[in-house]
């Protein structure tokens, strides 16, 4: 009877804590999940999602954290896959975003048209959960009517023409310099950088706009500097441990040999 009772709070813990993660959901989390292949080097995938590379770790680790991914760790590499639960989350994504738009989808058009472009400010605006909107943002985006771009982790929410017209809303023309913005982002999502370090490159142009043209150089050979030493540090520092414990044990051997 008491093994019983044990089994059946332990299946009741089970489905709470699923509860809890779905309501942790965010769009930004199916994103990453479709990007996700079976073992995918974390070393390379802040290029994927135009992040640095500790931004990337940082996400992915809550990742692991709501269950949706596995990571596995050896010396000088880190892989990642789906677990069953990200897996049913994506498969449940790709369901609801062949239904047709619906009151709440409208809605969400017409409060990113308005101004809000980011989960949370969208979230609260429509006063919703996060797995719920997760869902319609993820179908929003996959029949043509918004896009997104992501920069350090940051995901902001786009509409397209459609998505536009569809809220009601006839986008104003773009600037030039827009217009260049826009296009540059969309080369970055076709075209995603091979590294962290590229990735790192990127998101210094984008957050160096409206800087002087001198400053911005500066600023740009800094964080060009920052990011090779970061990416150095992480791809020999594994020789270097070896190599100073060796020199360690030298050091000890010739030391008993002293005495």
């Amino acid at each position: 009877m008491i093994a019983n009772d044990r089994r059946t709070f332990k299946n009741i813990d089970s489905k709470l804590t699923s509860v809890s993660i779905l309501k942790e959901l965010t769009f930004l989390d199916l994103v990453v999940l479709e990007k996700i292949e079976k073992d995918t080097h974390l070393d390379g995938f802040g290029g994927h999602i135009n992040s640095s590379f500790f931004d990337t770790a940082s996400l992915m680790g809550t990742l692991q954290v709501k269950g949706l991914v596995e990571i596995n760790s050896v010396i000088g590499r880190s892989t990642a896959n789906r677990t069953q639960l990200g897996d049913e989350m994506l498969h449940k994504a790709a369901g609801k975003s062949q239904e047709p738009l619906d009151e709440l989808d409208h809605a969400i058009l017409k409060t990113v048209a308005a101004g809000p472009n980011t989960f949370d400010r969208i979230k609260d605006e429509l006063n919703i959960r996060g797995d719920d909107l997760s869902f319609h943002l993820y179908k929003i985006v996959q029949q043509g009517y918004a896009d997104y771009e992501i920069r350090n982790t940051k995901l902001s929410l786009i509409l397209t023409e459609n998505g536009f017209k569809l809220a009601g809303f006839v986008p104003k023309k773009e600037r030039p310099a827009q217009a260049a913005a826009a296009s540059a982002a969309s080369a970055r999502k076709q075209n995603p950088p091979s590294n962290e370090i590229e990735a790192a490159m990127l998101a210094s142009d984008d957050m160096t706009a409206g800087i002087p043209q001198k400053s911005k150089v500066e600023l740009t050979q800094i964080r060009r500097a920052q990011a090779k030493t970061a990416h150095y540090i992480r791809a020999y520092a594994p020789i270097l441990l070896i190599i100073l414990a060796i020199s360690a044990i030298i050091l000890v051997v010739k030391y008993l040999g002293l005495l």
